[in-house]
């Protein structure tokens, strides 16, 4: 259940949208990670925050497999619309698409055209997998795949106003 902090109202789904499941702290599992392009990361933990105008605040560190520190942040609503990005060299626009109580995609867009696509997917409640699907340079397709544990210590929904 989503508590907001005194004076901050919890923020309130859009119709037929239910995001309580994808809310909070999750931990890399690098075990269970499968890549088909690079190497795992070593560590990681991704934050997923909702926001009091009800947009989404998706947070992304991790330890690289050869011990460099890395990151991504966006916040966007969840409409199935593009909406611009800065600060990445991969894309300038990004899209959010919910799918069901129980996944969440996001599609980054440069220049208009599909870069990357990611499906979260809630496979068990304390247990989320993210597939990234993208193309190498030399336009081959892969598939990433990331799991991670909720961390039970965290708030259950985090929001920010």
């Amino acid at each position: 259940m989503h508590e907001a902090a005194a004076g901050v109202r919890a923020p309130v789904n859009p119709p037929g949208i239910d995001l309580r499941g994808f809310i909070g702290t999750w931990h890399l599992l690098p075990a269970l990670c499968r890549y088909a392009f690079g190497k795992p990361p070593a560590s990681g933990r991704y934050v997923i925050e909702w926001l009091a105008d009800g947009a989404l605040s998706l947070t992304s560190e991790w330890m690289g497999a050869y011990g460099h520190r890395h990151g991504l942040h966006f916040i966007g609503p969840v409409d199935g619309r593009p909406h611009p990005l800065s600060g990445s060299r991969i894309a300038d626009a990004i899209r959010l698409d919910y799918v069901s109580p129980r996944r969440l995609d996001s599609t980054a867009f440069r220049h208009g055209y599909e870069v990357m696509r990611a499906e979260r997917s809630l496979i068990e409640a304390d247990r989320l997998r993210i597939a990234v699907h993208g193309r190498r340079a030399d336009g081959e397709p892969y598939t990433n795949v990331d799991e991670y544990r909720r961390d039970p210590r965290a708030a259950a929904g985090i929001i920010r106003g």
